[in-house]
């Protein structure tokens, strides 16, 4: 597995350690960078080890000498930056034939001599012990007399996990699972190769799955949200990633993102040992972390969200606040997750044709269809399709006005200015600029209260203001059903049964512009006027980076162009 401390380069490999906080300052130095004069990937971590381990006793030496009223810190200090360099320390010989088994190696030269003096140890081991009952199953596998310490009893079982990833993927695929899902398997997966390597399924072992975990935890959060480090996180792995984020005191990723990654690893293998590409158990399984615990031994609740309060909801739509929500995708995907409790990417992918109005001899009974029904929609799971009426509040307000202004301009979706990524669909932008919003302008600090915090409230309200059952609230919320009549014979609400559970949440006061005709074309105009430009930008510099300029040749171009020469 790889080393936190081995660094490749084109010349070698290399060992870094990081020189502690604390004594930066007295050594002067942020990190030590030494070759490691070897190209052999074990042999290299075994020295990057050592070394690390022997600068670490030098370390705390190092503390303990400046806590002395005469501190003598020169020589500690000199070692440190040269290497740690010490005699090579014997740590086990065979006490008949006196021939060393194992050594310390500090440094580079100590390789060297190591290597040069004594081979032996450098030498592959041998073929292991087989048992007589299942000797012939390796001769037979080809496994005898091989230089691999791990006993295998198919060659298939030697396959890394990287060979195994594709048959994972399509398995996925067939049962139907959702496309966020898959990629969080397959990114899972590669979180495992860079930290842990490459290694057959059955070569994760438990120390190996420990020292992932330990380091695993230290990933960056959010890293393709993180506008700031978002280039530095796409040209380093997810290995240096960690480190990066540790040193810098960076902000992780949380609990509930680890036990994430954990189970869908844990899917992987259990999927290897079904299909028998591996003989031991599932390496990951038991392996995500307990429930905490309160002192009298209950569970303790940590909700990750908050609903909002009616006071929240009164500041967020303060008529004083909220008309600064000047562009459509952070004026109505708000008002629809109030009025419908519907999720921030299922408000975010709507297309007009999904927003419908099909019941005979009532032409106000609009309804929002939460379908995935196109390449770049999707929803939860299938409990989350659903249909849901539109709020009378929402219609006053202009909404159905806007729509058509949609329809004339020629658009197809509810809000063309979102930008859809494959990890997150078109919710991304949405959500950031509430965040913003509710941090900066309404001073809500509380980190559990969040977009979602709208659907909390939506469930909350009709839970226990409605006097609603629980299979007709879920109509609603698209959450999954209970029971074989549930989910058989139960089917989705009429529209009227629905309306009237809308029609009791008790919504805020909502003094709010009303939208009228045309109040979106300068914005849209606008947005893809700019959005044309940057691509012409970008292009440009893409090709003068290739050698190729696209400056167009206008008068003054030519003109400049003819001083120049």
């Amino acid at each position: 597995m790889p080393s936190p401390w081995l660094m490749a380069r084109k010349d070698g490999l290399y060992c870094r350690v990081f020189i502690p906080t604390d004594l930066r300052s007295v050594i002067g130095q942020r990190y030590l960078v030494r070759s490691l004069a070897v190209w052999d990937k074990d042999q290299a971590r075994l020295i990057a080890a050592r070394y690390a381990v022997a600068l670490g006793d030098l370390f705390r030496q190092l503390r303990k000498e400046l806590l002395m009223s005469e501190p003598r810190v020169s020589d500690i200090i000199q070692t440190i930056k040269t290497g740690g360099a010490r005699d090579l320390t014997i740590r086990r010989s065979d006490p008949l034939t006196g021939q060393v088994e194992e050594v310390v190696i500090n440094n580079e030269r100590d390789a060297v001599l190591a290597r040069k003096h004594m081979p032996h140890l450098f030498q592959p081991p041998m073929a292991p012990v087989i048992a007589p009952q299942v000797a012939e199953v390796a001769v037979a596998a080809g496994n005898v007399g091989s230089s691999k310490s791990v006993f295998r009893l198919s060659p298939d079982y030697a396959a890394p996990m990287s060979h195994r990833v594709a048959a994972f993927k399509e398995h996925l695929e067939r049962s139907n699972s959702t496309t966020k899902y898959v990629d969080e398997c397959l990114r899972a997966l590669e979180i495992l190769k860079d930290i842990a390597g490459d290694l057959p399924p059955d070569d994760y072992s438990p120390r190996i799955v420990d020292e992932f975990m330990e380091r695993v935890k230290w990933l960056p959060r959010n890293p393709e949200k993180d506008k700031k480090n978002r280039d530095l996180w796409r040209k380093i792995s997810f290995l240096q990633a960690t480190h990066h984020v540790q040193i810098e005191q960076l902000p992780h990723i949380s609990e509930s993102t680890v036990t994430k990654h954990v189970i869908r690893l844990s899917a992987f293998f259990s999927f290897c040992k079904r299909r028998r590409y591996m003989g031991h158990d599932n390496p990951f399984s038991g392996r995500t972390p307990k429930r905490k615990m309160t002192k009298g031994g209950a569970t303790e609740s940590l909700a990750e969200r908050l609903p909002f309060d009616l006071q929240d909801l009164e500041q967020i739509f303060s008529s004083q606040l909220y008309k600064t929500r000047t562009m459509p995708h952070t004026f109505w995907p708000p008002l629809i997750a109030l009025m419908t409790g519907a999720r921030v990417n299922e408000i975010s992918q709507l297309y007009l044709d999904d927003i419908v109005n099909d019941i005979p001899g009532k032409p106000d009974a609009w309804r929002f269809m939460i379908l995935a029904k196109r390449t770049d929609q999707r929803v939860k799971n299938e409990s989350a399709l659903r249909s849901i009426p539109m709020h009378p509040r929402l219609i006053e307000m202009g909404f159905l006005c806007y729509l058509e202004d949609l329809r004339r301009l020629g658009h197809q979706r509810v809000f063309p200015s979102l930008v859809y990524t494959k990890a997150s669909g078109y919710g991304d932008t949405v959500s950031e600029f509430f965040s913003r919003y509710l941090r900066d302008k309404v001073k809500i600090k509380d980190p559990r209260k969040v977009f979602h915090s709208f659907r909390h409230w939506f469930c909350h309200q009709l839970f226990n203001q409605s006097n609603a059952e629980r299979m007709h609230i879920v109509s609603l919320t698209g959450h999954a059903r209970e029971g074989t009549f549930e989910r058989t014979y139960a089917h989705e609400l009429h529209y009227e049964a629905k309306l009237s559970l809308l029609n009791r949440l008790p919504l805020p006061m909502l003094e709010l512009p009303v939208y009228k005709q045309g109040d979106c074309d300068s914005y849209y105009k606008r947005f893809f006027v700019n959005r044309a430009a940057r691509a012409r930008r970008d292009a440009a510099k893409d090709n003068t980076v290739q050698g190729v300029s696209l400056k167009p040749k206008t008068r003054r171009n030519q003109m400049r162009a003819g001083k120049a020469s």
